[in-house]
């Protein structure tokens, strides 16, 4: 990414490898970038060129940080023998106010990635507590790696149907990332810590000239792998700003999967409009997700400008269960769930949709049913009925399976009982 990562996390100092102190969460927090964008990574313990985008940075601990819908992606290269802990603060209203605040823990046990989480409830006037939140780490998922005398641990965070993250383009929430040795134990509910704004975007530019505004337009920023797709950006000035060229590229692990291309910048038209377009095949290889269009703007004086739009690799379609919390029953209690099939076909779509429950759940009607999409990128509702054993508590797996033709798109979703 294009921005230099900052201090962040308070260390000891000396002339081993840096291990972390018990973390100081009322020091200040500062980020390289408070503007997020939308990536996917790829979860397998190595820091890859562009894959991560980063958030802070000191001598010995480095952060990443970025979203998509219904996720957030967190990643850090910190001392051996150090745990990561990420703080929440979702409605960027303080710490102790609220019951938006989320602290995730990642450690080793065994060489793994193990992951734990609890939400801070600060809305009983008698004070703060803890609640743990086991099924978090049932719904996301992490790895860890090494990198040099470092620990790296890489995870994405989804919400097991407690409706607890902001994850949708324009939210801004708090956040800070610490690095603590593994023996250190739990903060107290009643501890402050200072949290650092951030907002979750789609696009984001540095070093843009004086007089120029620019804009992706949304047509074409969801493509399937081995389809055509073209983004436009529209800027807005004149051509007094003397710009030369732009150069268009993806990042990260879509570099090699798209096009290249340098391109002289148009001239502005009557209405001080100019417009870029960058078509592109993405190869059928590529690895689905949100990815990143970066380009670097020449002006006159050959200073750059990088702007960065994220765009989506998508599967043939996606699953959006209606989330919503089931209270735990003395009795046999029999439930109807509502979930989305969304299309992201430029077409028609038609087809099967099956649902898989997991025990103490059990499906009553609604198991297998067709639908047909008549518009592109399209959705409809569905609807499915099951019976939940009396007493269950946790977080359950729900398996979707779409099948249009022979091209089939699995999808688990969770849900919280209790």
């Amino acid at each position: 990414m294009f921005l230099p990562a900052l201090l962040a996390v308070t260390l000891y100092q000396g002339t081993q490898p840096q291990t972390p102190a018990a973390p100081a969460f009322s020091s200040a927090f500062t980020v390289a970038e408070p503007n997020r964008l939308a990536i996917t990574p790829k979860l397998d313990g190595i820091l890859s060129d562009e894959e991560w985008d980063p958030l802070s940075s000191d001598a010995a601990t480095k952060s990443y940080f970025e979203w998509e819908p219904g996720k957030l992606h967190v990643a850090a290269s910190v001392p051996s023998g150090s745990d990561l802990i990420v703080s929440f603060d979702f409605d960027n209203n303080g710490w102790l106010v609220g019951r938006d605040n989320l602290e995730v823990r990642l450690s080793s046990q065994g060489g793994k990635a193990a992951m734990s989480a609890r939400v801070l409830d600060a809305t009983n006037v008698s004070g703060p507590r803890w609640i743990d939140i086991p099924g978090f780490a049932l719904a996301s998922s992490a790895a860890i790696g090494a990198d040099g005398t470092n620990t790296v641990y890489e995870a994405s965070f989804s919400d097991p149907g407690l409706v607890v993250l902001s994850t949708s383009e324009g939210s801004k929430i708090s956040l800070r990332f610490d690095a603590a040795p593994s023996t250190t134990p739990p903060t107290e509910a009643v501890a402050p810590r200072v949290l650092t704004p951030v907002s979750l975007v789609t696009y984001r530019a540095a070093a843009v000239p004086t007089g120029l505004r620019w804009a992706p337009e949304s047509t074409g920023r969801v493509v399937l792998p081995g389809d055509e797709t073209r983004i436009r950006l529209t800027f807005n000035g004149d051509d007094k700003l003397g710009l030369k060229k732009i150069d268009l590229r993806s990042e990260g692990l879509a570099r090699d999967m798209t096009s290249e291309m340098i391109l002289p910048f148009p001239d502005f038209d009557k209405k001080g409009r100019s417009y870029v377009d960058y078509p592109t095949l993405v190869r059928k290889e590529a690895d689905l997700g949100y990815r990143v269009l970066r380009g670097t703007l020449t002006a006159g004086d050959n200073v750059n400008s990088i702007l960065e739009t994220s765009y989506r690799i998508a599967p043939l379609t996606d699953i959006d269960l209606v989330h919503e919390r089931i209270p735990t029953s003395a009795k046999l209690v029999e439930r109807r769930l509502a979930f989305y099939v969304d299309s992201n076909s430029p077409g028609r779509l038609a087809g099967t949709v099956t649902v898989e429950l997991p025990a103490p759940m059990r499906l009553l009607s609604g198991g297998t049913q067709q639908f047909r999409i008549m518009e592109p990128r399209g959705k409809t509702r569905m609807v499915f009925s099951a019976e939940v054993l009396p007493n269950t508590v946790g977080t359950f797996p729900i398996k979707f399976t779409t099948d249009m033709g022979g091209a089939r798109v699995q999808t688990t979703e969770f849900v919280t009982i209790g």
